[in-house]
């Protein structure tokens, strides 16, 4: 299993987020840079690109199609991927179609829901 550095796939709307993750891996071959030592042999952290060098944790987060995991971001990422899901949301892409700002709350979030409970 790889897990994507620095990104994470929202629980809601898991349709769009498939059907858009699959888009952005088959259209052309990919890369994986990873650093060997991770605690889990069963998972590798990595950052993956396209052959020309596309990073897709940045393409999946501007197309609003994932978040950015907090607890797994390299800290010289950090901003790139904050402008990239800055992008999306007020692109209002992928996940962010229904996204109000105003409610401080993420897609998926416990605070998440119409009644606001």
């Amino acid at each position: 299993l790889v897990r994507l550095s620095g990104v994470r796939l929202p629980e809601e709307n898991r349709e769009v987020v498939n059907a858009g993750i699959r888009e952005v891996f088959s259209a052309e071959p990919l890369r994986l840079k990873y650093s060997p030592g991770d605690d889990r042999k069963d998972l590798l952290t990595a950052t993956v690109y396209y052959r020309s060098g596309t990073d897709l944790q940045i393409e999946l987060l501007k197309r609003g199609l994932a978040l950015v995991d907090e607890e797994n971001v390299p800290a010289d990422r950090q901003k790139a991927l904050a402008a990239a899901l800055q992008r999306a949301q007020s692109l209002k892409a992928g996940i962010w179609t229904a996204y109000d700002p105003f409610k401080l709350t993420e897609p998926g979030s416990p605070g998440d829901s119409p009644t606001g409970q």
